[in-house]
């Protein structure tokens, strides 16, 4: 198998809501053998525009950025929130961030109310969080992801 997406959504409005699904998942993923487990970042308005490319969380942040595509309007849809942690598997250099994020209404577009969309490498210990998330009633969606190759994460980074 290769590449997995993994999408969370969260119908309910309240920020204090998303808070408490990220740090039980949290709380999952430090029951697993993650190499590394890193802290709930809480970020909103306008700490996105001030992002240092030497931020330990620039890949969180980045990666909660949304690619929208509506007729022939492509374009990137920033949160206005986002609850979220990362967390590198005990192999390789990959580092996969969970959480949640607002997004602005944005015309026929419904990410919901609270939304995260990622791709990784399905390992074992990934898919024993989302096995978590599942539980906690967030996994919203996990598929094959095509057409990427298995070292698309490095090309993305370097």
């Amino acid at each position: 198998m290769g590449m997995i997406r993994f999408e969370f959504q969260l119908a309910d409005p309240s920020p204090s809501k998303a808070q408490l699904f990220v740090e039980q998942l949290r709380h999952k993923a430090l029951d697993l053998p993650f190499r590394e487990v890193g802290e709930i970042i809480d970020v909103s308005g306008d700490d996105f525009n001030r992002l240092d490319p030497d931020d330990p969380n620039g890949v969180l942040l980045i990666q909660c950025v949304q690619y929208v595509q509506r007729a022939r309007t492509h374009y990137w849809l920033t949160p206005t929130r986002v609850i979220a942690f990362h967390t590198f598997p005990d192999d390789g250099p990959q580092q996969v961030c969970f959480g949640l994020a607002a997004y602005p209404r944005a015309p026929g577009i419904d990410l919901g109310t609270w939304y995260w969309s990622s791709i990784c490498n399905p390992q074992t210990v990934i898919v024993n969080l989302l096995d978590s998330a599942a539980d906690l009633g967030i996994l919203k969606e996990v598929r094959e992801e095509e057409g990427l190759p298995d070292d698309w994460f490095d090309e993305v980074v370097s």
